[in-house]
């Protein structure tokens, strides 16, 4: 029933049209609350809503309980407090993966799928969305960009080896967030629409492919063959641009939307993607 109604929502989002205004790609991070939650995209409000009530609950009981598994609350500057979930390696690291999901799709269901990762001596973090589950606050697209924009400050600040995986809507922010890919070992954005002017219609341009600077050698944009929510010609646009800029693209067979597939497709797409980071170790 549940991935009926995340379908539904999935079509509806995407099917909505847009016109959107430029703006600059630098992120002002405001700490009074009410300027920071500012709608800046029409019907927000009930599309984070009904996303929000589609992605479930998170299981933090459940994922604190894996090894090495750590409830989080990160206070932003406006006071609000974001609920996170961290996987610690077992033995001291400087290296993190920040794991920034669909706004369909709960953090904590998303990081166990990262477990391989602890194993391989890394710190997996993952934090639901202002306004979701248990983070306070309003689900407003420009308050999470700063709430992001503050954590990746924060996670830079205490580790020198960064990789971010962005998938669906977290490719949005993350490509909002991030101006410097070569502070990163990589970003690979999974499923990231080229144009959130494509799904939303918003007073600042939030779309990913204006986002891009010259250099994005860390970069890495996949599609998926079998996506029923982002075909390859959403995508596609995004995937030239990260080319034109140093970074690499790729469509992979098989696979579907993110973690919204069967068990084996699933394995497939963490094996790849295991493939791409140990290297980096």
């Amino acid at each position: 029933m549940i991935n009926n109604i995340k379908n539904i929502i999935f079509v509806i989002f995407i099917s909505i049209s847009l016109i959107s205004k430029a703006y600059g790609s630098e992120i002002l991070v405001v700490d009074h609350k009410k300027e920071r939650e500012l709608q800046t995209c029409n019907n927000e409000k009930t599309l984070f809503w009904a996303l929000s009530v589609a992605a479930g609950l998170t299981p933090y009981k459940k994922v604190s309980k894996l090894r090495g598994g750590e409830k989080l609350k990160y206070k932003t500057s406006d006071g609000v407090e974001l609920s996170g979930i961290k996987l610690s390696s077992e033995t001291k690291t400087n290296t993190y993966i920040l794991l920034i999901q669909g706004n369909g799709f709960p953090a904590g269901r998303l990081i166990q799928e990262f477990e391989r990762f602890r194993d391989k001596g890394i710190d997996v973090y993952a934090f639901d969305f202002r306004g979701y589950k248990k983070s306070q606050g309003k689900r407003r697209i420009w308050a999470m960009l700063q709430d992001y924009s503050e954590i990746l400050d924060w996670l830079n600040s205490n580790y020198s080896k960064r990789i971010i995986y962005a998938t669906s809507y977290g490719g949005v922010i993350a490509s909002n967030v991030i101006s410097d890919y070569s502070l990163y070992d990589l970003v690979f954005f999974d499923s990231v629409i080229s144009r959130a002017s494509y799904v939303v219609e918003c007073s600042k341009n939030y779309d990913p492919v204006e986002k891009l600077p010259n250099v994005c050698g860390s970069l890495i944009v996949q599609a998926n063959d079998k996506d029923r929510f982002y075909t390859g010609g959403l995508l596609g646009e995004l995937m030239e641009a990260a080319t034109d800029c140093g970074g690499k693209h790729v469509v992979q067979p098989g696979l579907a939307h993110p973690f919204e597939e069967k068990a084996d497709q699933i394995s497939t797409r963490m094996k790849k993607l295991e493939e791409l980071i140990v290297p980096l170790l």
